[in-house]
């Protein structure tokens, strides 16, 4: 990951709401390795990226909750970090 990437991915795992980069980030490479080699299918992504959905949720400030556009942007920014595709 060059240097352009590794901020593009600290921005959006600091706008999406995770609070320990250093381990999000480990964990995201983690999945798209599992992924790439085979290991992993799009559903069990799609499980772990719902449970972190649910989690960020949780912690939403009063403002957003019940928020869908925001958290369907959320889900969205979730699924591009789980793909690679940021």
């Amino acid at each position: 990951m060059d240097q352009s990437d590794a901020q593009k991915t600290h921005l959006d795992l600091k706008l999406a709401g995770f609070r320990a980069h250093a381990t999000a980030a480990g964990f995201l490479q983690l999945t798209r390795e599992l992924r790439s080699n085979g290991l992993i299918d799009d559903s069990s992504i799609e499980r772990i990226r719902e449970a972190m959905l649910d989690e960020l949720l949780e912690n939403l400030p009063l403002s957003l909750i019940g928020d869908r556009e925001y958290e369907n942007r959320l889900r969205k920014r979730l699924t591009d970090l789980l793909s690679g595709n940021q």
